[in-house]
């Protein structure tokens, strides 16, 4: 049966086994003289009401184009909302590699950054960074040295 159909059949059925438990109750002196037929058979069988398999979990995709303005200024806003957690100063030079995978209604990614520090050492660091492209929803998830 179908989910809708079976709305409709659940109540029917409810309803004859109410019918037969208050018919065998009120005439229980006398027993039957016949047994009624079998109920008719289902004109479709419906598959077992199980928990439909869980979908498996978005799996992390390179970024092709690191040098892509959107994936950049993912960059870019993981190195200022650092700065704007911790106080530290650093300067965003570029992307170097990048993953990403659809979560929760926008992407996540996995970034390596490259940036200046204080003075004008390079370094690089992992960063994980949700956001949805298009709005100002976008948040840091973690930011360290890789």
């Amino acid at each position: 049966m179908r989910p809708s159909s079976l709305r409709f059949a659940f109540p029917l059925l409810l309803a004859a086994s109410v019918s037969i438990a208050t018919t065998s109750a009120a005439d229980t002196s006398t027993p039957p003289s016949e047994t009624s037929p079998p109920p008719p058979p289902p004109d479709e069988v419906s598959p077992p009401l199980s928990s439909p398999a869980s979908p498996s979990p978005p799996v992390w995709t390179p970024v092709i184009d690191v040098n892509d303005r959107t994936i950049q200024q993912v960059g870019q806003f993981a190195v200022v909302a650092y700065f704007f957690n911790t106080g530290t100063k650093l300067e965003f030079v570029n992307v170097v590699s990048s993953q990403s995978q659809p979560y929760n209604g926008g992407n996540s990614y996995r970034l390596v950054i490259t940036v200046a520090g204080p003075g004008t050492e390079m370094a690089r660091y992992s960063a994980s960074v949700w956001g949805v492209l298009g709005t100002t929803t976008w948040q840091l998830w973690s930011f360290a040295p890789s």
